[in-house]
C-alpha cells in the first residue's frame, strides 16, 4: 500500500495501515478466511500495459537509442499439476520454488543481487514464500508497482505493469 500511494498510476493511493488492511469492516469484507478484501487482488479495474519486445536489428532500425535498450538476461517457467488434489503437498511450491531457483543462478544464485523485483500473486502468501525462497529479509521492496489491490492491474496484465515500471 505504501508503494501504491507513491506510484502515480495505481489505483488505490491511500497509504492503508496494516490493521486496516487485515481487520475486515464493511468496506474490506472478508473474502476468504483469512482473506479481507484488501489483501487480495482486485479484478475490476480499469487499466492497461504494453511492453514491445524484439530483436536488437529491429530495434535500431527503428531508431531506439542505446541508453533506451533494454537486455533481458534470462528466464524460467515452471508448473504445477493442474489438479491440485495430485500434489504432494501445500506448504510450498515446487514450481515457484523452480523458477526462483533458476533466475537466481542467473544472478549467481543470490536473491539480494536483483535491483527491482515484483513478488506478486493474487494471495499475499505466495509473495511469502518467494521471499523465503529468495533468501530477503523484510527489509527488501518486494514490489515496484504496489502489488495486490492497491495497485490495481487487472487479472493477468499485474506483470506486464511491473515489467514496464521496472524498465
Amino acid at each position: 500500500a505504501r508503494v501504491a500511494a507513491d506510484n502515480p498510476n495505481s489505483w488505490l493511493k491511500k497509504r492503508f495501515t496494516g490493521d486496516e488492511i487485515t481487520t475486515a469492516t464493511p468496506d474490506n469484507r472478508m473474502i476468504a478466511w483469512p482473506y479481507t478484501k484488501l489483501m487480495v487482488a482486485n479484478p475490476t479495474v480499469n487499466m492497461g500495459g504494453a511492453l514491445i519486445l524484439t530483436s536488437l536489428a529491429k530495434a535500431r532500425a527503428a531508431g531506439v537509442p542505446e541508453h533506451k535498450l533494454i537486455y533481458p538476461l534470462g528466464g524460467a517457467s515452471a508448473e504445477e499439476p493442474r489438479d491440485y488434489l495430485t500434489r504432494d503437498q501445500f506448504v510450498e511450491s515446487h514450481a515457484q520454488t523452480a523458477v526462483l531457483k533458476a533466475v537466481m543462478d542467473l544472478v549467481g544464485g543470490d536473491g539480494k543481487k536483483f535491483d527491482a523485483i515484483e513478488l506478486y500473486s493474487c494471495f499475499p502468501c505466495v509473495p511469502k514464500m518467494a521471499r523465503r525462497t529468495l533468501g530477503l529479509g523484510a527489509d527488501v521492496q518486494p514490489t515496484v508497482t504496489g502489488g495486490l489491490t492497491f495497485f490495481g492491474a487487472p487479472l493477468n496484465t499485474y506483470m506486464t505493469h511491473s515489467a514496464c515500471a521496472m524498465v
